[in-house]
């Protein structure tokens, strides 16, 4: 049986994630994606009932294992994450939250889910799937998460 391939890690030279700044959205981008969050507050919310998890705004709450493969299967969930990526949303943070890096590594779940039905590897703890798509400088570490902290 095969399985997929974990969720890399953010590393310099990789050819699959990048391992960026963890740097606050400027105000031009932040009203670009409240523009989104506006015109598709429905999808929002049918996402976060299907996740049973509230993706935006950000309250600070990490997903749990249950609720990332509850976004991965949403459609709702999916059509976010492609369409923040599709408006081009710049790599930053909306409220501590990396909305595009979230997108790009869910949808990648999503592709692992469909590939891999039967795998229980494919959907990540939460532990592996923050580093995925987290990098956060080592003077902004949250505290009890020493997992999404780099040095």
């Amino acid at each position: 049986m095969n399985f997929p391939a974990p969720i890399a890690k953010a590393t310099r030279g990789s050819p699959t994630f990048s391992l960026v700044n963890s740097s606050e959205c400027d105000p031009q981008a932040k009203a670009a994606i409240y523009k989104l969050y506006e015109r598709n507050t429905m999808v929002f919310q049918a996402c976060a009932s299907d996740a049973k998890y509230q993706i935006f705004p950000f309250d600070g709450t990490y997903p749990t294992s249950e609720h990332i493969g509850n976004m991965a299967r949403s459609l709702a969930c999916r059509a976010l994450f492609s369409s923040a990526l599709l408006a081009g949303t710049p790599e930053c943070n909306v409220g501590g939250s990396p909305l595009r890096a979230s997108s790009e590594t869910l949808l990648k779940i999503t592709v692992d889910i469909r590939n891999y039905p039967m795998s229980p590897a494919v959907i990540p703890s939460t532990p592996r799937f923050l580093p995925g798509f987290l990098a956060i400088p080592a003077q902004n570490c949250i505290r009890n998460m020493p997992a999404v902290c780099t040095q």
